[in-house]
């Protein structure tokens, strides 16, 4: 994988490896999606949506999480994200 010279970029990637170093759960990627710094860039990029279940958000931080888990299995997350 080659990794682009940009400092900001490499800044990201490494917060992105040692996110998925650390295994984490869809409710810690939710908190970050929703942190002051990115609410508001991620809150201007979503369609009009219905209330549900799991809204746009937290369903991003469920499949990121399925992603970086070692089973990724959607089940599986979808029963944390209930169960906590």
């Amino acid at each position: 994988m080659a990794y682009v010279s940009c400092p900001r970029l490499k800044v990201q990637q490494s917060s992105f490896r040692k996110l998925a170093t650390n295994h984490a759960d869809s409710h810690s990627i939710f908190n970050i999606l929703t942190s002051d710094r990115l609410l508001n860039q991620i809150e201007s990029l979503l369609p009009g949506h219905r209330e549900r279940i799991f809204p746009p958000t937290e369903t991003l931080s469920m499949f990121v999480a399925q992603v970086l888990s070692q089973d990724r299995s959607c089940q599986n997350i979808v029963n944390q994200a209930i169960t906590k």
